[in-house]
Formats: C-alpha cells, structure tokens, sequence
C-alpha cells in the first residue's frame, strides 16, 4: 500500500506542477517559483487540516500577497473550496482502478467513462472537510463493482489520501485566482462606476 501511496503522490506533485503551474505562468502571468512560496502558507495548512474550508483564511491571505483584488478572491476562493475538487477525483479514480486489480475485478472501458463521469460529478459535489471523500468512494466502488471489503482498507487510508488532495485543491484555487487576476479586467469597471 506505501508504493500506492507513494505513486499517489508522485501524480499529484506532477499535476500541480503541470496544470497548476501552467495556469499561474501562461494566464496569470506570475512566475512559478513566486507563487508556490507566497502560497506555502495555504499548502501547509490545508495538508495537516485536510480541510480547504479550513484553510480559507489563509488562503485569502496569500492571494493578496500575490495581489489578487479582493473582488477576485471573495468570489473564487469560497466558490474553488466548494466546487474545486480535481484532486479528489484523481485519488479516486487512482484508487478504484488500484481495488479493481488487486480484487481481480476487470473494469471495461465504458465501466471506466461511467466511473470517471461519475467521478467528477461527486467531487464537485463533495464537502470541503476531513473525510468526506469516504462516501465517494463509496458510491464509485459500488458502481464499479467492488467488494465492499475494499471500503474498510480504503478508509483505514483515507487521511493519508486527503491530506494531499486538499493540498493540490486549495492551490488549484489560488491558481485560478493568479489567472482570473490577469485574465478579468476589473480596471475597466471601476473606471466606468466613476466617470458616472
């Protein structure tokens, strides 16, 4: 289970540094080295807490550090702490295709398009605190077909899980802050309020 764990992880850090680290330095137009050091705070925080609720405040905290405008940030942090879960829907599609061979159980191609579908729409709907993505993966592996001994291994590990998805979730969200920085021009309304 360690090795899993461990891939586990490895394929977070690459889709932060990928995904997340692409967005920061193509549409928010940030460097990469700046933002994951103005952002560690968060990181940090959400990693032991295994909560982006949680991390919030801190979170907020650090986008203006990067000089997100607060019109940005009270809009795409609470909104990314509610809808914002790739991470978790990584780990879970990770972890039924790893129960799914260890059990011997062959998933098909379309059992597999229904899983991810499945996937994504329970990760957005998915509450930002410890532990919530037990349900989830209790859903998927009941409609990929698993036994329901896998859920006592999968919850005996979950926290382990959880803590870095929460991570790769909250800089998911300050990353998407970083672009809408760039990408919304609120210069032009404030502008357009005061000459009325």
């Amino acid at each position: 289970m360690g090795t899993v764990l461990i891939a586990l992880y490895v394929t977070m850090l690459l889709y932060i540094v990928i995904v997340y680290g692409g967005i920061v330095k193509l549409l928010g137009k940030c460097r990469i080295r700046t933002f994951f050091a103005k952002v560690m705070p968060a990181a940090l925080n959400a990693f032991g807490t295994c909560s982006s609720s949680a991390t919030r405040p801190i979170s907020k905290r650090c986008a203006d550090e990067l000089g997100v405008p607060n019109e940005i940030s009270a809009l795409a942090l609470p909104l990314g702490a509610t809808i914002n879960m790739d991470a978790v829907s990584v780990v879970m599609s990770f972890m039924i295709v790893f129960f799914a061979n260890a059990c011997g159980v062959e998933i098909s191609f379309s059992m597999l398009a229904v899983v991810l579908l499945s996937n994504t729409l329970l990760s957005i709907g998915a509450p930002g605190v410890p532990g919530s993505a037990i349900a989830s993966f209790a859903a998927l592996a009941t409609i990929a077909g698993l036994p329901a001994g896998v859920m006592g291994v999968y919850i005996s590990i979950n926290t382990l899980c959880d803590m870095g998805d929460t991570c790769c979730n909250v800089l998911g969200d300050l990353a998407c802050a970083v672009a809408m920085k760039e990408t919304v021009n609120l210069e032009d309304k404030q502008a357009s309020e005061q000459a009325e």
